[in-house]
């Protein structure tokens, strides 16, 4: 089974990021992991769940003075307009910085589904 677009939970346990491939068995699943270990679970220890796809594109921040500029690899581009129209800035934004903010702003694993 293609993981892609999808979450592999074990015992609840995201392992998504560790595994190469899922096999559906009659009794459970087959993990083949990255590190070439293999694993076998029954289907009460494990779920394969559907990831919703996310186009930050189509997102409408809470705040009107926020726009999305681009996407650029791991980077993401806002313009944030201060006071008159010609006081935007760009602020810039990585994979680490988005991590502290979801953290601040207590986002949880099932928000994310």
């Amino acid at each position: 089974m293609n993981i892609k677009g999808k979450k592999v939970l074990i015992h609840g346990v995201d392992i998504t990021s560790k595994i190469e491939s899922i096999y559906e068995t009659n009794f459970g699943y087959r993990v083949n992991f990255s590190n070439g270990q293999i694993g076998t679970y029954n289907k009460s220890d494990a779920e394969v769940l559907e990831v919703k796809p996310f186009d930050i594109s189509e997102h409408e921040f809470s705040d009107n003075d926020i726009s999305l500029l681009k996407l650029k690899k791991r980077e993401l581009y806002l313009s944030i307009k201060f006071g008159s129209e010609r006081d935007n800035t760009i602020a810039v934004i990585d994979k680490k910085d988005a991590i502290a903010i979801a953290k601040a702003l207590g986002v949880t694993g099932e928000d994310l589904l």
